[in-house]
């Protein structure tokens, strides 16, 4: 059975930063919403005849796209875009996600950050979904810091414009109300504890949850 940690997160509470920790810390492939446009867009601009090989194939060729990193303040780089993309492109998404959790694309534990895969893989098994949030003053001040804004009012902007892209985004995708902690199986306010403690609460869940469901699949 594949693991997945597939992890939702609002727009300035360290939720790509703390799921490169989970995988760094459980050994998991980490793979984000950048990765994922990158190998579409991949994928969308190969040959024909290399779309109609075996999945791994043309997975193998993708090579550092999806090199696993360290969260530490060299190597990590917070996400450059909330862009919503349709047509071809997203369907090749798509199915590049039910494929990893499938295990028919290089069968390994993954945590996957955003696109939505929180909220259409929840249930599955050997999923874990998680929500990552923060209160909006506290994200706003992290927007300001990470991506070096020094208009308060223009982080503030990008705060709201992502909430709003995401929360679309989620209910034409899953039809579900994005912030609705009810649609996950954990939910973690990085504000209040911090990301080590964050990453240390998504591990030790992953670990039970995984571990219960090795015991259900045992017992039947």
């Amino acid at each position: 059975m594949i693991q997945t940690v597939a992890i939702s997160r609002q727009r300035g509470s360290g939720g790509s930063y703390v799921g490169r920790s989970v995988a760094e810390r459980l050994g998991y492939r980490f793979i984000d919403r950048d990765m994922l446009r990158v190998a579409s867009e991949y994928l969308r601009t190969s040959d024909a005849t290399e779309k109609v090989q075996p999945v791994g194939s043309w997975w193998s060729r993708l090579g550092q796209t999806f090199a696993f990193g360290a969260p530490d303040s060299a190597s990590y780089v917070p996400p450059q875009t909330d862009e919503a993309y349709e047509g071809e492109l997203f369907d090749i998404e798509k199915k590049i996600i039910s494929e990893i959790v499938e295990g028919q694309i290089a069968a390994e534990p993954t945590v996957i950050v955003g696109r939505a895969t929180a909220q259409t893989l929840r249930g599955r098994a050997g999923v874990l979904t998680v929500f990552i949030h923060a209160p909006e003053a506290w994200r706003i001040e992290r927007e300001q810091q990470v991506h070096e804004i020094t208009d308060r009012a223009a982080a503030l902007r990008s705060v709201h414009d992502s909430d709003r892209a995401r929360a679309r985004f989620v209910k034409a995708l899953a039809g579900v109300d994005w912030t609705d902690m009810r649609n996950y199986d954990l939910t973690v306010d990085t504000a209040a504890i911090g990301f080590d403690a964050a990453a240390d609460v998504i591990v030790r869940a992953a670990a039970a949850r995984f571990e219960r469901r090795a015991l259900g699949d045992h017992a039947t």
